[in-house]
């Protein structure tokens, strides 16, 4: 019987079975993709992941490999309105790292394969869940339709927005859409920013751009159009036409290398757990991506999460126990990011009181307050007990 399934080997599956190993957990992952996606939506690794990271041995790769964004710049209409630079973080990483999700996917693939080579099992989907009071037994279905069943003493579903472990247990999922619409693209950087961020705010609306690996850079738009247009495919015109007209940069020389529409959402589950099982990443919580918090609030879960499993394990913690602690715990960190999405949200909106928006940004950038900036803005005090 296997101590712990992990379903989903994206990179919270990925991630929190080099924390269990880390806590001499055995665990399997089953994942249902062949490969890893060559598209990557999220691409910022905050300092409180960072750290993380270390721990496991893997911040001097993702180091060596990413773009470093210490400092970002703010904008409106009139000129620059001040910057932000991170290092009042007070972190030991007092940076943004931009590396692509699906880049950071393989870096922690190969580190567990490395580690052992059957622990992750791709082309096996699970379909659902059985509690038999001292295990849980799995169904599953492979590529060829092959079906199987496994037993596992706790699972961890791991499997994104419409997770099957979340539903087969019953699990409920608040939430919806917020109004918040964006396009975003990656183009050939022919700007004079280097490796800064840099946040347009502009009275038609938010522009967020990024230094990418590669002398890319990612322009993130918030788009005013109806439900007809955002159900079409995106176009480049989308992110040239309003950057040119907001900004003055030029980008219709630049390579076009992605662009994508997505809706800012939000959803939580009231518990993360139920008997032997729970969840966590986007199965858990999903928070809206402006702030480039999901992914990273993913991983900080996994890892408190890991430490409840080594004490249920190895210092004979009752399930329940640790699971709660574990499923309080990460509620109340999703929902002190879901506000700080919203408070990014809020001040890139098309807003008629532009005048009162910027006197709040320059507050925000001035210190002593930039401290307090720089720490919400880099995930710092979501969690109300250390690591």
């Amino acid at each position: 019987m296997l101590p712990v399934a992990i379903v989903g080997g994206g990179p919270v599956g990925l991630f929190l079975a080099l924390c269990l190993r880390q806590f001499d957990v055995k665990c399997r992952i089953f994942e249902q993709r062949q490969s890893i996606s060559n598209h990557s939506r999220s691409i910022g690794i905050h300092p409180v992941s960072l750290e993380l990271f270390a721990r496991l041995g893997l911040s001097a790769d993702l180091l060596a490999r990413g773009v470093r964004v210490t400092k970002g710049l703010a904008f409106n209409e009139q000129g620059r309105v001040g910057e932000l630079r991170l290092s009042a973080c007070g972190s030991s990483f007092p940076f943004v790292l931009i590396f692509p999700q699906n880049e950071t996917e393989r870096l922690l693939e190969a580190r567990l394969v490395d580690n052992c080579s059957d622990v992750l099992t791709r082309g096996v989907a699970v379909t659902g869940l059985r509690d038999k009071g001292g295990h849980i037994e799995i169904e599953s279905v492979d590529r060829d339709g092959c079906r199987s069943s496994f037993q596992a003493r706790f699972v961890v579903g791991c499997d994104g927005k419409r997770s099957v472990v979340r539903e087969s247990v019953g699990i409920p999922f608040h939430g919806g859409p917020y109004p918040d619409r964006f396009i975003m693209g990656d183009f050939d950087d022919n700007t004079a920013f280097g490796q800064d961020a840099v946040i347009f705010l502009h009275s038609y609306g938010l522009i967020e751009s990024f230094p990418l690996p590669f002398h890319k850079r990612r322009w993130v738009v918030r788009a005013e159009n109806g439900r007809q247009q955002a159900e079409m495919p995106p176009q480049r015109d989308e992110i040239e036409v309003p950057v040119r007209e907001r900004t003055s940069l030029d980008l219709r020389s630049c390579c076009n290398h992605m662009v994508s529409r997505f809706q800012a959402e939000k959803y939580l589950a009231p518990v993360l757990y139920r008997g032997r099982t729970v969840v966590a990443g986007d199965a858990a919580h999903i928070v809206s991506p402006i702030g480039g918090q999901g992914l990273n609030l993913g991983w900080l879960g996994a890892w408190r999460l890991a430490q409840q499993v080594r004490d249920i394990v190895h210092r004979g913690v009752d399930h329940e126990t640790g699971f709660g602690r574990y499923s309080v715990g990460q509620r109340r960190a999703a929902v002190r990011a879901s506000r700080r999405a919203e408070l990014n949200m809020s001040l890139g909106r098309q807003r008629d009181g532009v005048r009162l928006r910027n006197s709040i940004v320059r507050l925000l950038l001035q210190p002593p307050v930039n401290r307090l900036t720089a720490r919400l803005f880099t995930m710092h005090g979501l969690y109300s007990w250390p690591v």
